[in-house]
């Protein structure tokens, strides 16, 4: 594989693998806000049932006027359903379920977003909104580690092709997620300027990369994987280095393995021109 020229076939198969390796813990995230629609619709089917039994009283009376009986079974009825407690709850429950139902949107933007990227050419990217859109696509993988983000308060911006700079942090991440393995570990995600560049550092408390294989993890078909075609490191850091900046394997301070880019900052001019 050639240093200075990448195949858009190789970066496109590897994006499809990075898809694949996504799929089992998205699924997770969509199974819970479905649950609880699914939960919340049954229950709200049933305040349905007991508030239309409750409207066929009231209609019986409107047509026959109050007559004891059907004013007895109306007041029996508001007891029974607990009408003030299910009128409340439904606010509750559509609340509850357009929260479960945004979660799924989004999350089903995000993986479209990144399986079918719309935009092919360099843009300005924040970075913050960036790492926010991988976090979401790996919250079943990064759920059971401690995750530690630390970014200045005022937006990093980059100048890139997003849908790239985004396979290489969701590989990096998943990589760090797997060294992990099921043992609650550590994730440290740092960034910064440092004049015209921006630095961002992803490092982790697993077992690190072994020193024989250091100077060479960048290289095609080295890994440290016992699965895997050892493409993901090399496309990630031909990637970086086609934007105009680097990746390098650095010592970690938990360490594991911690992965440095370097990217040109974006200019004011285009930090303005986003905003248009």
């Amino acid at each position: 594989m050639s240093e200075h020229k990448l195949d858009p076939k190789q970066i496109f198969n590897e994006r499809l693998t990075t898809l694949g390796q996504l799929t089992a813990g998205v699924a997770h995230e969509l199974n819970n806000p479905a649950g609880y629609l699914l939960t919340n619709l049954a229950t709200f089917e049933h305040y349905m049932s007991l508030i239309k039994k409750y409207c066929q009283v009231l209609q019986q009376l409107a047509a026959h006027g109050d007559q004891p009986q059907l004013l007895q079974q109306l007041a029996q009825l508001q007891q029974q359903a607990n009408l003030d407690f299910v009128l409340n709850d439904c606010d509750q429950l559509i609340a509850d379920s357009m929260e479960g139902a945004n979660r799924i949107k989004t999350l089903l933007l995000e993986l479209r977003r990144f399986a079918l990227p719309l935009h092919q050419e360099a843009e300005t990217v924040e970075v913050r909104a960036l790492l926010t859109s991988c976090q979401r696509l790996l919250k079943h993988e990064l759920k059971p580690h401690q995750i530690s983000l630390d970014l200045p308060d005022s937006p990093l911006w980059l100048h890139a092709v997003s849908h790239q700079l985004q396979q290489v942090l969701l590989n990096l991440l998943l990589n760090a997620c797997q060294a992990l393995g099921s043992s609650k570990g550590q994730i440290h995600i740092q960034g910064q300027c440092v004049g015209q560049r921006v630095y961002l550092r992803i490092d982790d408390s697993g077992p690190g990369v072994a020193l024989e294989l250091q100077e060479r993890i960048f290289e095609p078909f080295v890994t440290t994987k016992s699965t895997g075609n050892g493409l993901g490191l090399s496309i990630c850091r031909q990637l970086v280095r086609q934007a105009g900046g680097e990746l390098s394997l650095i010592p970690s301070q938990l360490g594991g393995a911690c992965f440095e880019l370097s990217l040109p900052a974006a200019t004011r001019d285009d930090v303005f021109a986003a905003g248009d």
